[in-house]
């Protein structure tokens, strides 16, 4: 008698590499590069810029973008936007060349290699376009951690295919990285409340604050409510704390958003907020389909302060439009929250390592807040 033996898995000579030409562009201050407190030296690097002859103003940007311009989409149009976050330092009535405000935008722009030391951690979703796919194929879109320099992470994206035998072949990624743009997105009370609950702060200030605001709220809507609670801190005690705290809450909500000229693996998350200034690690996303059928990715992801670490929730329909939002609750603690693809008995469930130890298995009735596990 003989047995027949069927491979669990074989390995794919699919490689998903780094690539440390990968780089995306930010707002270079000289002075403010964060290790300590001082003042920016921007003035003086500005007179310098203000100061060269317009030959040398014209050669020097050429150098520029001959040297740069293949690694970026629309690298003047960055110049451009960095040249204006400068004009509070220029005079309003002098008439400046088109070049001199490129050089300068220049000058203040510094490259990041997102996949400079590593590219770990994927994660894995069906495509929400699988038009044109061969029958038994199915299209994916792959996260991807990219760590850079500094150890800073990011969130990427490849594209590929699983074929009807089972073979996945993933697609070249972008020559370009580009970051979205940064939004403001609508807030929930409820994980407000439930943050405050477990910090002994869900009191009478935060219902002075909350009660009015109703369930969806927009960041302006909540400051002007907290800069009334601030008149009566004389009334409420320890409501300056409270405040403190909503403030912090509301500063980990944010929306990113993607032209969608910008092809899905040149899309990078990059750290938009204090809490993960150091880094967007291990996305965990999920194709989750509602009671009514309505199809969303989310990923949780540990944001990484430098000191502190806290789990955030992203949300998508399209992979263009992102939002970020704080998860909170004992079963949201440490890392390694992952998300069912599907309520349970009408409950979003999910994997929680809460004690750092023993995967448990939470139940919530809002997406954002995991009491128990």
């Amino acid at each position: 008698m003989t047995s027949m033996r069927t491979e669990l898995a074989t390995r794919s000579p699919q490689r998903v590499a780094a690539n440390p030409r990968r780089v995306v562009t930010h707002l270079f201050v000289p002075g403010q590069e964060g290790f300590e407190l001082q003042e920016s030296r921007a003035g003086v690097v500005l007179s310098r810029i203000l100061a060269l002859s317009d030959d040398d103003v014209r050669a020097t940007l050429h150098d520029v973008l001959t040297r740069f311009g293949d690694r970026h989409r629309n690298l003047k149009g960055t110049f451009r936007r960095h040249a204006s976050e400068l004009a509070d330092r220029l005079d309003p009535d002098h008439e400046f060349t088109e070049s001199r405000m490129l050089l300068l935008g220049a000058t203040f722009t510094n490259e990041y290699a997102i996949e400079g030391a590593a590219l770990c951690n994927p994660s894995i979703v069906a495509h929400p376009d699988q038009s044109g796919v061969a029958g038994g194929s199915l299209r994916f879109v792959m996260s991807v951690r990219g760590i850079g320099e500094g150890h800073r992470s990011t969130i990427g994206f490849r594209t590929g295919v699983v074929d009807s035998a089972g073979r996945a072949t993933i697609d070249e990624p972008a020559p370009f990285a580009s970051t979205g743009r940064l939004e403001s997105s609508l807030l929930d009370a409820a994980f407000f409340r439930a943050e405050l609950k477990r910090q002994d702060r869900a009191g009478e200030a935060a219902d002075y604050v909350f009660d009015a605001l109703g369930e969806l709220f927009t960041r302006s809507d909540l400051d002007e409510r907290l800069d009334s609670l601030r008149a009566h801190l004389r009334t409420r005690g320890h409501a300056e704390d409270t405040i403190a705290m909503i403030r912090d809450i509301a500063d980990r909500c944010y929306a990113v958003e993607f032209h969608s000229d910008v092809t899905l693996s040149e899309r990078v998350l990059w750290p938009a907020m204090e809490a993960e200034q150091a880094g967007m690690e291990d996305a965990r996303f999920v194709r989750f389909v509602d009671d009514d059928g309505m199809i969303t990715y989310y990923a949780t992801y540990t944001a990484y302060s430098g000191s502190h670490i806290s789990q955030q929730l992203l949300a998508t329909t399209d992979f263009e439009t992102f939002t970020s939002t704080p998860l909170v609750g004992r079963a949201a603690a440490n890392k390694g929250l992952a998300l069912f693809p599907r309520k349970i008995n009408g409950r979003y469930a999910a994997m929680s390592r809460s004690d750092r130890e023993s995967n448990t298995v939470a139940f919530a009735d809002h997406l954002s807040v995991w009491p128990t596990a």
